[in-house]
């Protein structure tokens, strides 16, 4: 980490003065999610095993005294683990995460919490039906980890995707769910009737990472559509956007759609406002190494002219490996981005673009701060102090094990 020998703290490094010299120790596996709530708490959740366990902190990261840490399972399912965090206004708040008997086919799950952690018991929990069931003799079935949002009316959206495949590996069919439910965790009728759409980017084979809700209601799906060609693969992050009643949004992009240019295997969405903010692994130059790419989208899928004059912004990290980003924007418009790097000793990163787009050189080392070894599994920022928050799972050092960090900003 940085900045510990020091109390002199500049923007990226180790918040000493959040929680336990700068870190929450978390007594678990693996630290997956964080939120922070209407009332400037922090949510945290943790996997152990198969079941998860949710935590409150104050702000500054101490214990909140007046919640207690519980421990849960959607249905104790051999494979179960945590994948998102959504708080609502009222202090309610969701889980989000898989379950399942078999490590590749996991059902999507979703509880609902009252503020103090008790179940809800009217919205209660909904697993997801597996997209095929039976999987039929000489096929394969993955499923891929859920996401979700909020929307303005207190409905929740759930999306996860699927490959079937022959016995070759030969994708036979792939999508994307998304599903609505209501307040009280039922299908929401106006959502396609059923509740539920399926999305399909313009490839064989779909994959969602991301779901958030425009100001004006709507839907915009972020994941990775994948072409493959003499076995390889030509993928590139995508998105999709929908009506509020799951109609295509057709003046998205192109016919609804939009893709970047370059090979992409991994990647996150975030919203600013009405811009939709992008983070890519990708690969440009054929040099063996992964990049980090940053965008800003308007919300019609055309490039801000605003963000480094509409080109998409490249970090060289040089590396061979990047792991899954994540990506979160500041109350004054800078975006955030952290992740892995390096395999398979993995090692921390977090950087900081502008809103102009630009790398901004005030925070770590001319934009970027680099840490041990570990794996960053979310970011977020704080509404007040604009403090980063990190979930990451740290692997060397005297205070090695899953912990949430804190940021200088």
């Amino acid at each position: 980490m940085t900045a510990q020998a020091s109390m002199e703290q500049t923007p990226g490094d180790l918040d000493l003065g959040f929680a336990e010299v700068g870190m929450i120790n978390i007594p678990q596996d693996s630290s997956q999610c964080v939120v922070e709530t209407t009332a400037e708490k922090l949510l945290y959740a943790a996997q152990k095993g198969n079941s998860q366990w949710v935590y409150r902190a104050a702000s500054g990261g101490t214990p909140d005294r007046d919640f207690t840490t519980f421990e849960w399972s959607f249905a104790k399912g051999q494979f179960e683990k945590p994948t998102r965090l959504l708080a609502r206004e009222d202090g309610k708040f969701l889980l989000i995460g898989y379950t399942g008997s078999d490590p590749f086919i996991r059902q999507a799950a979703i509880t609902q919490f009252n503020e103090e952690g008790s179940p809800n018991l009217v919205f209660g929990t909904r697993i997801f039906p597996l997209p095929v069931d039976p999987v039929p003799p000489g096929q394969g079935l993955q499923t891929d980890e859920p996401t979700g949002c909020l929307t303005a009316d207190n409905h929740v959206l759930v999306g996860a995707s699927y490959q079937l495949s022959d016995n070759d590996g030969i994708t036979i069919d792939s999508a994307g769910r998304v599903y609505s439910l209501d307040d009280q965790g039922n299908p929401d009728t106006g959502f396609n009737e059923s509740g539920m759409i399926e999305v399909r980017f313009k490839g064989p084979i779909t994959k969602i990472l991301s779901l958030s809700v425009l100001p004006d209601g709507r839907i915009v799906v972020f994941g990775i559509v994948d072409r493959p060609s003499q076995e390889q693969s030509n993928s590139r992050a995508a998105l999709a956007c929908y009506n509020r009643d799951g109609t295509l949004h057709k003046a998205f992009g192109i016919d609804g759609f939009w893709e970047n240019d370059d090979y992409t295997n991994f990647g996150a969405m975030v919203l600013d406002g009405d811009k939709i903010v992008i983070v890519a692994v990708t690969s440009i130059n054929d040099d063996g190494k992964r990049y980090i790419s940053v965008q800003r989208l308007l919300g019609n899928a055309t490039a801000d002219p605003s963000f480094n004059g509409g080109n998409t912004q490249v970090v060289d990290l040089d590396t061979s490996f990047l792991n899954i980003p994540s990506i979160a924007v500041q109350p004054n418009r800078k975006i955030v981005v952290g992740g892995s790097e390096d395999f398979p000793a993995q090692k921390l990163y977090w950087l900081r673009i502008t809103e102009g787009g630009v790398l901004d050189v005030s925070f770590g080392r001319s934009g970027v701060v680099r840490a041990q070894t570990g794996r960053v599994n979310d970011i977020i920022v704080q509404r007040t102090g604009n403090r980063i928050i990190i979930a990451a799972d740290l692997n060397s050092g005297e205070r090695q094990g899953p912990k949430v960090l804190g940021i200088q900003s």
